[in-house]
C-alpha cells in the first residue's frame, strides 16, 4: 500500500507541474497575440485597426484589466494595444 500511495503522490505532483506549465505558456501565447494585434494597428492602416477593434472590443479590455487576477504582463500588452489604436 505504501508504494501505491507514493506513486499516487508522484502522479499528482507531475499533473500539478504539467498544469502549471500549460497555464504559463497559455497566457504567454495570448499576451503575444495581443502584442501582435497592437503591432498590426500601428500606422495608418484603417481597415486593420477596425478589424482589431472587432476582435478585441473595449468592454472586453476593461473587463480583463479590471479583473483582480489579471497578471502584469496581460495588463501591459493590453495597454500597448489600446495606446497604439488610440494614437492613430
Amino acid at each position: 500500500m505504501g508504494g501505491s500511495f507514493i506513486s499516487y503522490r508522484t502522479t499528482c505532483f507531475i499533473y500539478r507541474e504539467l498544469i502549471s506549465w500549460f497555464l504559463h505558456y497559455f497566457f504567454r501565447y495570448h499576451v503575444e497575440l495581443v502584442k501582435l494585434l497592437a503591432c498590426c494597428t500601428m500606422g495608418k492602416n484603417v481597415y486593420t485597426e477596425i478589424k482589431c477593434h472587432s476582435l478585441l472590443p473595449l468592454d472586453d479590455i476593461v473587463a480583463v484589466v479590471a479583473h483582480p487576477d489579471c497578471i502584469p504582463e496581460v495588463r501591459c500588452s493590453v495597454f500597448v494595444c489600446v495606446r497604439t489604436t488610440a494614437c492613430n
